[in-house]
């Protein structure tokens, strides 16, 4: 009776220990799986990049190297003109279908923003949806499109500063890259905004580079150039990239 106890005994603190041992090491292994998935969903928000720049490429060499007209006109704005190139034939008058989620204009959302839109603006985990049609989380560099008439006699966007063509920007001169918004005019006078979940969307100089200013990778974003070229860089250093013509690089600090 005794020895039965002990044999029945020693199984359970041998099991016990087993458990233990279990635990200890899928502790361990859990912020390592975390980091893996991490850097898995960056690879694919890199990827996605490229394809946007890709069709951009393809919209320019059909447009005497142009990138668009910018407007706000219904199934007109850059995510709506790149859908045909991005294999979405019927996305240009249909841009609400959460197409977001799955098909060929997934590519418009970083897998790190998963959560559907509360109304305009996005955040770090969560998509814009424009008034306009569509959902994504990526936004374009609007210095690098044509201006347009709503603001031929604004002086926040000097003509100087854009680029003519897709080619006129180089391995330094963002295209698309995350952002709370379809797009912004980052200035070398923005500031930092205090929330990196939500960024800044004011209309306005100061804050422009804050729609770009997300929190999604680990203190950094990522941006798809106009060369071809896509990378992760810090916060701090959007200020080191020549968003427009007549940008001042400047030294931001990022808490």
């Amino acid at each position: 009776m005794s020895l039965r106890s002990s044999s029945q005994a020693f199984t359970l603190i041998e099991m016990l220990v087993v458990i233990s041992i279990i635990v200890l090491l899928i502790s361990i292994s859990l912020p390592s799986l975390s980091k893996s998935k991490r850097a898995a969903r960056a690879a694919i928000c890199l990827a996605n990049l490229d394809q946007l720049h890709a069709a951009q490429l393809g919209y320019a060499d059909d447009n005497s190297g142009r990138t668009k007209d910018l407007t706000h006109a219904f199934g007109n704005y850059w995510h709506h003109s790149l859908a045909r190139y991005l294999g979405d034939t019927a996305y240009r008058t249909n841009p609400n279908q959460n197409q977001w989620k799955q098909g060929p204009m997934s590519v418009l959302a970083c897998p790190e923003a998963i959560r559907p839109p509360t109304g305009g603006p996005g955040s770090v985990d969560t998509v814009w949806n424009w008034g306009g049609g569509g959902q994504g989380s990526y936004g374009a560099n609007l210095w690098m499109f044509p201006r347009y008439k709503e603001y031929d006699a604004d002086f926040r966007f000097p003509r100087h500063g854009f680029y003519p063509t897709l080619g006129a920007g180089g391995s330094d001169t963002p295209l698309f890259g995350d952002c709370n918004w379809v797009g912004g005019w980052p200035l070398d006078v923005d500031t930092l905004p205090p929330d990196l979940y939500w960024g800044y969307f004011v209309h306005e100089i100061g804050y422009f580079m804050g729609r770009f200013t997300l929190d999604r990778h680990d203190r950094s974003v990522q941006l798809a150039f106009a060369d071809g070229s896509a990378r992760r860089i810090q916060i701090g250093d959007l200020w080191q990239q020549m968003w427009h013509r007549g940008f001042n690089f400047s030294t931001v600090a990022v808490p």
